[in-house]
């Protein structure tokens, strides 16, 4: 955690800086996570980062960033952050000075792993609480915050981070020249903090809950590099190879925004810093908030992306989001009221069949497109055709998706969800009794021991399905692939307490759903090819791609009896009874 932050630095602070203009530009900068503090010490210390390239004195920088969005994450889901940041930093007379500024930039995700190139608009604002009125922002951000919202812009703040950065600038030396400063290294020692109810401007210092800490290594390239003839983003990508080297350092995938969220979504309230994830003596409802807290996030998180239309993972990553949240419904709903989460469920589900209807033409297409290449330039014509009828059911897919995600429906679905979410308590089932007084089991220690039992029940009961020697319907092999899901989830959930054994365990249960899923896949698409034989596309060629299709299906099912034998197995049955035990 950071020694000092500027709510509560001892320094006597100068008067502001002067007002600097609002900046436009691309942040383009490498991004590792550490494991520790200690990590990025050699990074304080070392005469220089890489051969050629010298490191200035560190500087200390304290920063105080509230991020901000609107009661339905306008921002977050366009692709935005907004952040409000207090700056504390020496001047030449050993004094701080102190400034307050406002950004609005993108959470693009790298293409590189670790080197970040974003869009930035950033301006000076007169204190951090600008947040609670947004006609104090400068215009250009206010213009863009309007664009984005649509409407006039209130935002609250969804997470808070103090953090205390040592800068040094990174210099090259070359021929015996001056060094040129071609960018800035940071050792970033970062505290997350999550807001309670009631975050006024005026009381959020005094209710702020720290959820924990974490480290990041930054190196940002600098603006105005073209009279050095010098491909920055080239040595950026250099040295992102070098760093991926060293222990202790990871790439970051993520903005700090997103690392802080996905923190606070998965710390069950009211527990020590630094705590993630489910805790045995959870009640079950609270248990099943902090999933719904999590996979929100994931839906949130990829919805710019999924609306970008330009890599099919996105929508694949909200997809899962929404079908773990309903999986965890059938787990932990059961301990809430009926109508407090019954609106969630109907969004849930409404999202799923949005986001199902295009993930599935995504599979079909990618599919179709692998198998196309490998076939004589005759018969890609009719294929071609085939793909680009499937295009056209995508595009319409696609739209329909794209209008929910921009419905009033959909915003109020994620305001009342996210405050759901976040409010420990809300819409629980009372704690029952037996006769006599004896509670009725409601902790995860509890319940899940006999919910994963179950479930394990219910896939091994199609044992008897497949020793009978007859075929197994498709619609059977997908129901066991529903089943299958169920026990994955909840193994999933649990897993920072089940521990090595589970991830054993769900690796074997991967496999075979994966292998699940591929037969399901070949179903769907034998059905799809049948359709579009009856709208009029009757070709040989695609004749040929259902019986390929057929192909794919049994040799899949060639490899089936391994998977489920190897799943059923007495040694993974015992490696699941001590996971139970774990529990």
């Amino acid at each position: 955690m950071p020694k000092q932050n500027p709510s509560t630095s001892s320094f006597s602070p100068v008067p502001q800086s002067p007002v600097r203009p609002v900046k436009n530009q691309r942040e383009i900068e490498i991004k590792f996570k550490a494991v520790s503090s200690e990590t990025l010490e050699p990074f304080r210390r070392q005469p220089e980062l890489f051969p050629g390239f010298v490191l200035a004195p560190p500087k200390l920088k304290l920063f105080t960033d509230y991020y901000c969005d609107t009661a339905d994450f306008a921002f977050m889901r366009t692709g935005y952050a907004l952040r409000f940041r207090e700056i504390v930093e020496a001047s030449q007379e050993d004094r701080p000075v102190v400034q307050t500024m406002v950004s609005l930039k993108s959470l693009n995700r790298p293409q590189v792993a670790g080197l970040h190139d974003r869009f930035e608009l950033e301006g000076p604002v007169e204190s951090v609480t600008a947040w609670s009125n947004w006609k104090e922002w400068p215009e250009p951000v206010r213009t863009m915050a309007e664009k984005i919202c649509g409407h006039a812009v209130h935002v609250t703040v969804i997470a808070a981070l103090k953090q205390e950065r040592q800068t040094r600038c990174v210099q090259l030396v070359r021929n015996g020249n001056a060094p040129h400063v071609v960018a800035e290294l940071s050792a970033d020692v970062v505290a997350v903090f999550e807001p309670a109810h009631g975050d006024s401007a005026d009381e959020l210092e005094h209710i702020l809950e720290h959820i924990g800490d974490f480290y990041e290594l930054e190196i940002e390239a600098a603006a105005n590099l073209d009279a050095l003839k010098l491909d920055m983003k080239a040595v950026l990508n250099g040295w992102v190879k070098e760093l991926k080297k060293m222990t202790g350092l990871k790439p970051a995938t993520s903005s700090k925004l997103e690392r802080a969220l996905d923190m606070i979504a998965w710390h069950p309230p009211g527990s020590p810093p630094n705590t993630q994830g489910i805790q045995s003596p959870m009640p079950m409802a609270e248990a099943g908030r902090l999933i719904w807290r999590g996979q929100l996030l994931e839906i949130l998180t990829h919805e710019s992306g999924a609306r970008s239309n330009i890599d099919i993972e996105y929508i694949h990553a909200m997809r899962v989001a929404t079908r773990r949240a309903r999986s965890a419904a059938n787990v932990f709903g059961p301990f809430f009221e009926k109508r407090a989460i019954k609106p969630f469920l109907k969004g849930l589900r409404k999202t799923a069949r949005k986001l199902g209807a295009v993930r599935d033409l995504d599979v079909a297409l990618e599919e179709l497109e692998k198998y196309s290449k490998k076939q004589p330039k005759a018969e890609q014509s009719a294929l071609n055709a085939l793909a680009n009828l499937w295009k056209q059911a995508r595009e319409q897919a696609f739209q329909e998706l794209v209008a929910w995600l921009d419905s009033p429906r959909y915003h109020e679905f994620i305001a009342e969800f996210y405050q759901f979410c976040r409010t420990p308590g809300t819409g629980t089932q009372a704690i029952a009794h037996r006769d006599g007084g004896a509670p009725v089991p409601y902790q995860v220690r509890h319940v899940m021991p006999s919910t994963i039992l179950e479930e394990f029940e219910e896939m091994r009961a199609y044992e008897v399905l497949f020793e009978q020697g007859t075929t197994v319907p498709p619609e059977t092999l997908h129901a066991l692939r529903i089943d299958g899901k169920r026990l994955r989830y909840s193994l999933e959930f649990l897993g920072n307490i089940t521990g090595a054994k589970g991830k054993t365990v769900l690796k074997k249960l991967k496999r075979l759903q994966d292998l699940l899923g591929a037969l399901n896949d070949s179903v769907v698409a034998r059905n799809r090819i049948e359709q579009a034989i009856h709208d009029g596309l009757d070709q040989e060629a695609i004749h040929r791609y259902i019986a390929f299709q057929e192909q794919v299906f049994q040799s899949h099912m060639q490899t089936f009896p391994t998977e489920w034998q190897s799943f059923l197995s007495v040694r993974n049955r015992e490696m699941l009874a001590k996971i139970i035990a774990r529990i």
